[in-house]
């Protein structure tokens, strides 16, 4: 049998939890679920499964929990994982053999996040720190945990890229279940900001929840917290998404000059698409076409986008408006056909076929 356990927190997940153990057929995994106060069958299917189920008093700390969790496990080599957090390709030898080779890492699993933008349904990526050696690792933090050392010494963790994806399905889940998390979580990030004011990464989590609501105005606030109090380094994932935050929020409260203030940002961090096609839209709304241009070209050049589409579709439908706009239609055309079923696009290159006039 692997050395790994898969530990879960849930409560109230007879939605998810059937595929969320399903997802784990098939691998040699213990499994370890912890509830925290379910009220609907959770609890059920997952015995029926044949998984035992471990009660647990919940204490407004989700570090306490998943750490709970964990000591429960009766592996040392630890998965942590949601419900609404699929597995779609775990390789537990090599896996195995990374986390024996880097003793001292953790293991960063590749996330696909389905969520809903601006109306539009998209998938976002990332790399995050699941994987662990619970007799070196802990949560710490009451909301939003985060992995650190047992030994509480501060010191630069390194990580692994493990052979291990994600389906995280969490962001488009019921709108009532939504906006009780969204409360739930608003609420005890404002408590921790009490506790610890000059926390930057509090800050970031409190922006994300704000902005996801769609309350710009506050979540670009507290992404500006982030950047004006910490010295900013490349790779550092929450420094980066600050300043995607903090300019997607004033373009969505239609101040697109104050926007053109974080162009300084993309040398530091335009290691991704995602801040080239930011700032190719930002430079589009002000005018600002052959920057524009530039920005929305080195998008589509580039691999690896944090978002879906920003090195494709996204830029090659705002060249091709740009083109339209210049009255270059062939051209604009192209770019529209390039952006394959991308609705607005093919909206756009109906207006063209048809010889109306889109309007922008």
């Amino acid at each position: 049998m692997s050395q790994f356990s898969v530990c879960t927190i849930m409560k109230n997940e007879e939605k998810n939890l059937p595929g969320f153990l399903e997802a784990l057929q098939g691998f040699d995994v213990e499994i370890v679920i912890v509830d925290t106060g379910s009220g609907d069958r959770s609890i059920e299917i997952a015995e029926k499964k044949g998984v035992n189920v471990h009660r647990y008093e919940w204490k407004n700390d989700f570090s306490d929990a998943r750490n709970y969790a964990i000591k429960l496990a009766k592996k040392d080599f630890i998965i942590s994982l949601d419900c609404d957090e699929f597995i779609k390709r775990l390789d537990i030898d090599e896996l195995e053999k990374m986390m024996i080779d880097n003793p001292d890492a953790l293991g960063l699993i590749r996330f696909t996040n389905y969520m809903v933008a601006d109306s539009e349904k998209g998938a976002y990526y990332d790399w995050i720190a699941r994987i662990f050696d619970r007799r070196k690792f802990h949560f710490e933090g009451k909301i939003h945990e985060q992995l650190k050392p047992i030994t509480g010494e501060e010191q630069q963790i390194s990580g692994y890229y493990a052979p291990v994806e994600v389906i995280h399905n969490g962001y488009i889940s019921d709108s009532e279940i939504s906006e009780a998390k969204f409360r739930r979580n608003v609420r005890m990030l404002r408590d921790e900001l009490k506790s610890n004011p000059d926390n930057k990464y509090i800050h970031f989590q409190l922006a994300q929840e704000l902005y996801n609501h769609e309350e710009y105005e506050e979540a670009g606030e507290h992404f500006k917290e982030v950047l004006n109090a910490v010295t900013l380094k490349p790779g550092v994932e929450f420094h980066r998404l600050s300043v995607m935050g903090v300019t997607d929020c004033l373009l969505h409260l239609g101040k697109h000059k104050e926007a053109l203030e974080y162009k300084k940002y993309v040398e530091m961090f335009g290691y991704t698409p995602d801040l080239h096609f930011l700032m190719g839209v930002v430079y589009y709304l002000n005018h600002d076409f052959m920057n524009a241009m530039q920005e929305l070209v080195i998008a589509t050049n580039m691999d690896n986008p944090a978002k879906e589409g920003t090195n494709s579709y996204l830029p090659l439908y705002y060249i091709g408006i740009i083109n339209e706009q210049f009255e270059n239609y062939n051209d604009a055309r192209k770019f529209y056909e390039m952006c394959g079923d991308y609705e607005p696009a093919m909206e756009r290159l109906k207006g063209i076929m048809t010889g109306g006039k889109n309007a922008d």
